[in-house]
């Protein structure tokens, strides 16, 4: 375990913004990092950015027939963790475990889902894993 502190506790500190620097997805399609991901109607009315998370370029409302990508994921960037080694919260984690996990970069899971009219969210990636197994 890389954490000495409850999941709460580590929450709270902020301890995940290190391993995990950026937001959980985004929509997909044509130049969505660029645009589109904070409108909030087709009038182009912008969506105000989140006090705690100012530069999340995805904060549009997610509507039926989207298509999302969900990305979450765990990463272990030297410049991002020496700021938190130096940091106020250091004693919170193991280091020496954290240590062990620098030489494989992390890992990121990425889904594509559609949102649908029911509520049901349909995951395309899992489906086409499935499929390619048969």
């Amino acid at each position: 375990m890389c954490c000495k502190v409850s999941a709460e506790e580590a929450f709270d500190a902020d301890l995940s913004a290190a391993f995990y620097p950026h937001g959980l997805g985004h929509h997909l399609g044509c130049n969505v990092h660029d645009r589109g991901s904070n409108l909030a109607n087709a009038q182009g009315d912008k969506v105000p950015a989140s006090e705690k998370y100012p530069k999340l370029r995805s904060s549009a409302p997610m509507v039926v027939d989207q298509i999302h990508t969900v990305e979450p994921g765990l990463y272990f960037i030297p410049a991002l963790l020496d700021k938190l080694r130096a940091g106020e919260h250091a004693a919170k984690l193991n280091w020496s475990r954290v240590d062990e996990f620098i030489p494989y970069g992390g890992i990121r899971i990425e889904d594509n889902i559609v949102v649908h009219g029911d509520g049901r969210l349909e995951n395309l990636t899992r489906d086409a894993f499935a499929a390619s197994a048969i």
